[in-house]
């Protein structure tokens, strides 16, 4: 019982001995707040006006609970939240920003930045809400967003954005909000729309340039499409600021939103194969298969755990059995030669009283 009580106490100062390394790894690797500081300068911002009591010599020494928002990981403080709202940034915002894995909620709203969005803004796989609201952005809304599965609310209001809406947004099954309203986007509205069965809100006003019919969503109960081309087709629920759509527009869009190649099981919003939209995006985006894809590091160190402790357990009661067997042999040795030896005696003892 003590090798076993001793194995496992060896094997808890292990399992220590590995997470610190983890976080130590972490730390020298991934330090959010160096990286955070390296942007805001580039945003020719000042990160002391942000957090005053950010100390450049600490982990996770910008984390103040207002603006910058940090949860642990592995004793590791991540950026989980960065709210940069008003602080006359200008500039372009660094592809940098995608190295803080762990952001869920991001606002750059009101300030002056310029340049394109971060193509690789869809790397950001935990975001759930993000506002670029009126900056001065150009360039397209990026394809990779279509990548951001938990999201469920977007803004990219009061900007100059340009170029069609990206078709992967039909694969965020959470959306609930878009507003792209004030910008100078064109074409049509993808027909994988369809798919968004939760989206409410629905804000595209002010893009003279948008097109064609609206796809029908049961979900969508707010929408302006003031000073834009886009029209409603009959049974549409939401339709403020558009026209009801002529059989011609619903043939040209029928020809370039992508009608012809999206599929959709309606009963379930689940697409099917052959469509335009990520199958395996929607039916990865909640339940078990998610869970199981976003802890899938944290479930291979349980189950290794798991095996050690049983090895463990096992090899110690080999050899607590062995042992038993090693004290239990002598005894059996001794009884043996003592039966043999009064069994002589009394042969010899019978054979004398006869």
């Amino acid at each position: 019982m003590k090798n076993i009580a001793f194995n496992f106490v060896s094997l808890i100062l292990l399992l220590q001995t590995f997470f610190t390394f983890v976080a130590c790894e972490d730390s020298q690797t991934q330090d959010d707040c160096k990286i955070l500081f390296e942007i805001i300068k580039e945003l020719n911002g000042d990160p002391y006006k942000i957090n005053s009591n950010w100390n450049v010599n600490v982990l996770g020494g910008c984390c103040d609970e207002i603006s910058i928002v940090c949860d642990p990981h592995f004793g590791v403080k991540r950026i989980a939240e960065l709210k940069l709202r008003k602080n006359n940034f200008i500039g372009t915002l660094s592809n940098k920003i995608t190295e803080l894995k762990y952001l869920n909620y991001f606002s750059i709203a009101d300030n002056k930045v310029t340049g394109p969005i971060p193509e690789n803004w869809g790397d950001l796989i935990y975001l759930t809400k993000f506002s670029f609201r009126n900056n001065s952005f150009t360039g397209s809304i990026p394809e990779s967003v279509g990548k951001l599965e938990s999201v469920f609310h977007m803004d990219f209001s009061d900007n100059q954005l340009t170029g069609t809406i990206p078709e992967s947004l039909g694969n965020l099954k959470h959306l609930q909000f878009f507003c792209a309203r004030f910008n100078n986007l064109e074409g049509y509205v993808p027909e994988s729309f369809r798919g968004l069965k939760k989206l409410t809100t629905f804000e595209l006003s002010g893009n003279a340039g948008l097109k064609g019919y609206v796809p029908l969503l049961d979900s969508m109960s707010n929408c302006t499409y003031i000073g834009t081309n886009l029209c409603y087709k009959e049974g549409a629920i939401c339709t403020e600021g558009g026209h009801q759509c002529s059989l011609e527009e619903i043939k040209d869009t029928e020809e370039n939103n992508g009608f012809k190649n999206y599929k959709e099981d309606n009963s379930s919003g689940i697409c099917s194969s052959g469509g335009t939209c990520d199958c395996e995006s929607a039916k990865s985006s909640g339940g078990i298969g998610s869970f199981l894809k976003n802890h899938l590091v944290l479930i291979i160190i349980v189950i290794i755990v798991i095996i050690v402790l049983l090895l463990v357990f096992f090899l110690c009661r080999g050899r607590e059995k062995e042992e038993d067997e090693i004290r239990i042999k002598p005894n059996n040795y001794n009884n043996n030669n003592n039966y043999n030896y009064n069994n002589n005696n009394r042969n010899n003892f019978d054979g004398y009283y006869y």
